[in-house]
Formats: C-alpha cells, structure tokens, sequence
C-alpha cells in the first residue's frame, strides 16, 4: 500500500514558505517589524499544538507553521535592516555626488537626449577642436564611457585603441560598435565610442595608471599614436570617480524598487482576494 504522506507534508511545507514570505512583506510595509510579537505568539501555539497532535500529518503541519511564524521574526528584522541600510547608503552616496557635481560639465541635448552626461570641464568640444585624444563622460545613471576621437588631414579608419603604461603593461579595446567619419573642412574627423565592459578594461586601466605618462595607439588601417595629457588623465580620474557613486545610487534605487513591486504585487493580490469574497 502506497502512503502518500511524505508528499502531503512536501507540498504542504512549500504552500507555507510560499505563504509566509508576502505575509511578511504585507506585514513590513502595514505595521513595520513592530508586529514581530504576533508571530512569536503563533508561532509559539502552533508548537504546542504540534507536540499534542497524535496524527503524523497535523504534527508536522503545525511545526512548519510554527518554523515558519519564527522565521518571519528574523526576515521582518532583516527587511528593517536591509530598508534602513539601503535608505542610509543612498543619501550617504547623494550627498556624495552634490558635493562634486558641480566640478563637472553637463551636456544634453532635451530634444535628443533622455539622459544627460556629465564630462570633465578640460574635455569640453569648445577646448578641443582639431585635436586627437580620449575623451570621458559618465551618463546620469552611471554608465560610463570612453570616445577615442582623431583630427587629421588624412582618415586612419580607427575601431579600436590600445593604451600602453611605461612599464609595457597595456590595454585594448575591442573593435567600437558604434563609430563614425565625417570631414571638415578638408579635417578628418572620426570618434569610435566605447563603454564600460565593453572597453577591453581599457578605462579601469587608465584610472589604474592616472599618474603615469600613457601612450595611446589608434588601431586601424593607418598607425598614429599620441601621449596623454595630464589634463585627459586627470578628466578619466575624475569621471571614473563621479561614475562610481552614480552607479551605486542606480543601484540602491533599483533595489528599493524591487522592494515595491514586491509589496504592490502583495496589495494586489490581497485586493483581487477580498473583491472575490464581496462577490
């Protein structure tokens, strides 16, 4: 004879963990982890229960319960903590950003652009017309980004660099996926874009090497090469550093959102729950 009580208990104990986790979500975002002694007493009844019950099935059914009630005491703790931590990093990493935002330049063009980017004030197009280097911004959701850009009077038909330090180490990037050539007057002009991982490690290694002379290689049909400038050195620092905190805000953003879906999706179900008990 068969005894199916084994799989009762499994589907029984995955019901209630799936049961329990937007019970404590709905209980967090209601009543904050102040509520944790309604669980305790639960749980603790659910304990008694479960020792007193003589039927295998309703034992462990009410121990899960119990577990459960028990659990969700240290998960409401948790989320506390976790909604606190997130809340603290966010304005610790604003407050962060306004006290340098204003060493940077911002460009965006509302009629074209959602999302602005903010560049180092020497790397501004104005102050560096007919000139070949490496220009950095960051856009306002941290994603950083590198534009190898080459003035000459001839076309090299650049896709890629390669940045060399002194000691011989290097990076190189892989060929540009977004690129373009344009003349004027009788100046070739060309700018190959690259970001953040997909750069070949090429902006990590610049900010690496920040303090070092760095020669730069345009990889393409005809060879050039130039050096660095201290003031594009310092510009890669100072990006990399604004893109560091943007990205982390984007981040911790993200995570509280994810946070609210979780606690609308609850409501919701709650809702539709009690409009089918009016009906």
């Amino acid at each position: 004879m068969m005894n199916f009580s084994g799989i009762l208990i499994g589907v029984l104990t995955f019901f209630l963990i799936g049961l329990f986790h937007p019970i404590v979500i709905y209980a967090e975002y209601y009543f904050g982890s102040r509520c944790w002694p309604v669980f305790l007493l639960v749980g603790i009844l659910c304990m008694i229960l479960s020792v007193r019950m003589q039927e295998i099935l309703w034992s462990v059914s009410l121990g899960v319960l119990g577990v459960s009630c028990f659990w969700s005491i240290k998960e409401l703790k948790e989320q506390e903590k976790t909604l606190a931590y997130l809340d603290s990093m966010l304005q610790e990493k604003q407050e962060a950003v306004d006290a340098i935002k204003g060493n940077y330049a911002f460009e965006k063009d509302a009629e074209y652009q959602r999302i602005g980017n903010y560049l180092h004030p020497s790397q501004v197009i104005e102050k560096n017309l007919h000139r070949s280097y490496l220009r950095f911004q960051v856009d306002e959701n941290g994603v950083m980004s590198m534009t190898s850009i080459y003035c000459g009077p001839h076309n090299i038909h650049h896709l890629a660099v390669k940045v060399t330090a002194p000691d011989g180490s290097f990076a190189e990037t892989p060929a540009s996926k977004d690129s373009y050539e344009t003349t004027d007057l009788g100046e070739k002009i060309e700018k190959a874009d690259y970001k953040v991982g997909e750069d070949g490690n090429v902006i990590a290694f610049l900010n690496l090497n920040k303090d070092k002379n760095i020669r730069v290689n345009y990889l393409g049909e005809r060879s050039y090469a130039t050096t660095m400038t201290p003031n594009d050195r310092k510009a890669v620092a100072a990006v990399y550093e604004l893109a560091q905190l943007l990205s982390a805000i984007t981040e911790i953003k993200k995570n509280k959102d994810e946070a609210n879906l979780k606690i609308e999706f609850v409501k919701r179900k709650m809702a539709e729950r009690e409009g089918r008990e009016k009906e």
